[in-house]
């Protein structure tokens, strides 16, 4: 089940990026605002993400990675319109002061704070075209109520690249080269 806020969630982030051949170094910041609540006190929390990371460049085409990750997510507010009616969700239908029939209808159930470390590699077999192997461990974590811990995260994914006009990356006549250390 995905949990949907049915309303306008503003999302705003900041990043930084550092580099001196062969090293990379950057951080990233995200957070989701709930912006508005239904007639009951209903919206999903509010999220924060801050993502942390070290790059360093074996040779032309392959590349290290560690990564600390911490999210958080705040716990549900109110409740939504079927379980206040006592339409589902309640043992008593039409009862809200019924105990749920499963934990993921309580509001208390939700939310947390996680942090995790993430270790891969990147492999660009033609240029433009990433393969990432990454796994992820959480190191840390706290969720509200009745949820499953995580565990690892194992995740090969294959990327293209699409330069735009002023990406550095971007095939100009008259231009030098780029480094040969960068991917």
């Amino acid at each position: 089940m995905q949990n949907g806020s049915g309303t306008f969630d503003p999302l705003a982030g900041l990043a930084y990026q550092g580099s001196a051949s062969p090293y990379w170094w950057g951080a990233t910041f995200l957070y989701r605002g709930r912006a508005y609540k239904n007639k009951h006190g209903y919206a999903p929390g509010d999220e924060a993400r801050l993502d942390v990371y070290a790059m360093y460049q074996i040779s032309y085409n392959i590349v290290s990675h560690i990564q600390m990750n911490a999210e958080w997510i705040q716990r549900l507010r109110g409740e939504h319109e079927e379980a206040y009616r006592g339409d589902a969700g309640r043992s008593i239908d039409g009862n809200f002061l019924s105990e749920y029939m499963s934990p993921a209808w309580d509001p208390g159930n939700y939310g947390g704070e996680v942090v995790s470390i993430s270790a891969g590699i990147q492999w660009q077999p033609i240029p433009l075209q990433i393969v990432e192997l990454t796994a992820t461990v959480p190191v840390s974590q706290r969720w509200n109520g009745l949820q499953m811990k995580r565990e690892y995260t194992v995740v090969l994914a294959y990327y293209i690249e699409i330069p735009t006009s002023g990406s550095v990356r971007q095939e100009r006549k008259g231009k030098s080269a780029p480094d040969t250390l960068g991917f």
